[in-house]
């Protein structure tokens, strides 16, 4: 190939790369504006926040704020939303002096934990379990 045939070919795949990236930008921000407009049921029976045996619990209420608290604790709760929003699910931050964790309360008949995990999915202490237990019965 000559140096012109070089940088042309070059070129070419530049542009293609500049699209591609631009696509997915242009798709990135499309997600980001419908997680926007999604909205989340009220606080089951009102509890945004609550402390209790040490810890405190605050319900994360939108889109955003489960995305961050994934990120945060390098888990998955990110991908919670369709159960937020369905009434499946209420998802709550969880913190002491010492821990700190993410909870998901499973709504329905009879409201239950079904799931607590710190960072990167780390088991709860005892202590975290039992307030965790205690304060899916408010639900009840």
């Amino acid at each position: 190939l000559s140096s012109d045939e070089s940088i042309e070919a070059l070129h070419k795949t530049i542009i293609e790369r500049a699209k591609d990236w631009t696509a997915r930008l242009v798709s990135l921000e499309d997600m980001r504006r419908t997680m926007q407009r999604l909205r989340f049921p009220s606080a089951p029976r009102g509890i945004e926040e609550r402390e209790l045996s040490g810890f405190t619990f605050s319900r994360l209420a939108s889109p955003d704020a489960m995305v961050e608290e994934g990120r945060t604790m390098h888990h998955c709760v990110g991908t919670y939303i369709d159960a937020v929003i369905n009434g499946q699910s209420s998802i709550y931050a969880v913190k002491s002096a010492t821990w700190r964790g993410t909870l998901e309360i499973a709504l329905g008949d009879v409201a239950h934990v079904r799931q607590l995990r710190g960072a990167c999915n780390q088991a709860p202490p005892d202590e975290a379990r039992k307030a965790a237990e205690e304060f899916a019965t408010l639900f009840i």
